[in-house]
């Protein structure tokens, strides 16, 4: 196994959160996960109690940018 080093260029971060629909509140998570296949994790608003399932975990974070060639 070897290791590479990959330069990018204009990198940028981007936080991926998720909020209520109904109070524009950042959403937090129960704790919960729904060993299902693919498992789920369960979120609530702080504010109303909304709850609501996804894949994915929040907040995730994402680099975006481009590879310089060399």
């Amino acid at each position: 196994m070897s290791e590479k080093i990959i330069m990018y260029d204009h990198l940028v971060k981007m936080v991926h959160k998720l909020y209520c629909d109904d109070c524009d509140v950042e959403m937090k998570p129960t704790g919960m996960c729904y060993t299902i296949s693919p498992p789920l994790y369960e979120y609530y608003c702080p504010k109303c109690d909304k709850r609501i399932n996804k894949q994915q975990t929040y907040p995730w974070i994402e680099l975006v940018g481009e590879i310089v060639d060399g």
